[in-house]
């Protein structure tokens, strides 16, 4: 299976929350070299974190699955945070969880 990144429509073959360039984005603001490992490496991390994500965080999640088809847990419907603002898309904190 490809690395496919969740672009907040529901996608049934989606495998990550981040994408390789926003975990190079990420770690080059804090001071992090990821240079140690290749890009397809980072994104199998990337895929680990989240299926990690999902499968600890996931059956206690408020709102519903956007989708019966899509493959991760995020996107969400009727999902506000603490504010009571609605949750659109996949949250930056959810991606910055995921790198």
């Amino acid at each position: 299976m490809a690395f496919k990144v969740e672009d907040g429509t529901g996608l049934a073959d989606s495998n990550s929350y981040a994408t390789y360039a926003e975990l190079q984005a990420y770690t080059t603001l804090r001071g992090i070299s990821i240079s140690g490992h290749t890009q397809p490496e980072w994104e199998t991390y990337l895929v680990r974190a989240t299926d990690y994500i999902d499968s600890r965080w996931a059956e206690s999640l408020k709102g519903e699955r956007l989708s019966e088809t899509q493959a991760l847990a995020f996107p969400r419907s009727a999902l506000y945070d603490l504010n009571g603002t609605l949750v659109e898309g996949i949250p930056r904190k959810l991606k910055n969880a995921t790198i």
